[in-house]
C-alpha cells in the first residue's frame, strides 16, 4: 500500500494541472529527509532523520546538513519544478554508515516538487525515484548555549568564550524562552510560525554583571529575532539585520 501511494504522487508530478499559487510551498520550512524509493522499488531511510535537513530561503539561498556537514547554495522554483545547488559544504568525515554522499547525490537531481499532507516529495530527474520530507519542528525543552555571533557582511565575528553562561530554552509547556544570562535569568515569550521566530521579553533580573560580559549585546540580538534553522546539533537565529547568532545543544 505504501509503494501505491509514492506511485500515485510520482504521476501527479507528471499530470498535476494546478496553478502554482494555489499550491503550498517548501519554501520557509526546514525539512527533514525521511525516505527515498527508487523506480526499481529499493528504498533507503535514514535512521536519524534530523541529520538529514534542508531550508529553502525566501532569498533564493538554501541551507542543507548532511549528517556531519553543513553547506549551502540556490535554487530555482518555476512552477511545480525545482532545482537544487549546493555550492559549499563542509569537509567533516562521517561515519562509514552515513547517507551523506547519497543525499548531495539525490538533492543535485532534483527536477520538480509537490506537498501532499504537509510532507514534502521531490521527484529526480528521468523518473529515478522520489525523495520524502517531513517538516522538522522546532526542538522545544532543549537547552541552548550560545557560541558565535556573526554580522550580515562578516565584518563582525564574536566567539562566546563561556557558552554556558548564554543558555535558551524554549519550554512547549509554558510557551515560554527561559534564559540564563551570564549572572541574570529572564523570561520571554515566543512564536514559532514554520521557520519564523520571534521573542517578546517578558522580566530579565538586573544583577550588575561585569563590563565585559556580552549581556546587554545577547539580550539585544535576542529580542530581534526573526527567523531560525536547525543544522545538526546547532541553532541558527537570523536577526532582522541579517545577523546570525549560532547555538550549540547543552550538555545535558
Amino acid at each position: 500500500m505504501r509503494y501505491m501511494i509514492v506511485v500515485v504522487i510520482m504521476f501527479a508530478f507528471v499530470g498535476a494541472t494546478r496553478a502554482q499559487d494555489e499550491e503550498p510551498t517548501p519554501v520557509g520550512t526546514t525539512w527533514q529527509w525521511v525516505a527515498y524509493l527508487s523506480m526499481d522499488d529499493s528504498t533507503i531511510t535514514p535512521e536519524n532523520p534530523a541529520m538529514y535537513l534542508l531550508t529553502l530561503n525566501e532569498d533564493g539561498t538554501l541551507n542543507v546538513t548532511a549528517d556531519c556537514n553543513m553547506g549551502s547554495g540556490g535554487y530555482k522554483l518555476e512552477g511545480s519544478s525545482m532545482f537544487i545547488e549546493v555550492l559549499s559544504l563542509s569537509r567533516a568525515l562521517c561515519p562509514p554508515e552515513s547517507l551523506s554522499e547519497d543525499y548531495l547525490s539525490l538533492l543535485g537531481d532534483v527536477v520538480s516538487y509537490v506537498i501532499e499532507d504537509g510532507d514534502l516529495y521531490l521527484a529526480l530527474m528521468m523518473d529515478a525515484g522520489i525523495m520524502q520530507f517531513t517538516p522538522l519542528a522546532f526542538p522545544t525543552d532543549v537547552t541552548w548555549q550560545w557560541e558565535s555571533y556573526e554580522s550580515k557582511s562578516g565584518a563582525i565575528s564574536l566567539t562566546v568564550k563561556t557558552p554556558e553562561d548564554y543558555l535558551l530554552t524554549l519550554n512547549s509547556e509554558d510557551k515560554y524562552a527561559h534564559m540564563l544570562v551570564v549572572c541574570n535569568r529572564g523570561t520571554a515569550e515566543y512564536i514559532i510560525e514554520e521557520n519564523s521566530l520571534s521573542f517578546q521579553m517578558i522580566n530579565v533580573s538586573l544583577f550588575g554583571c561585569q563590563d565585559d560580559s556580552g549581556y546587554l549585546d545577547y539580550m539585544g540580538y535576542l529580542s530581534r529575532v526573526t527567523t531560525y534553522a536547525v543544522m545538526g546539533d546547532n541553532l541558527i537565529l537570523t536577526l532582522d539585520t541579517g545577523a546570525t547568532m549560532t547555538f550549540s545543544r547543552a550538555d545535558e
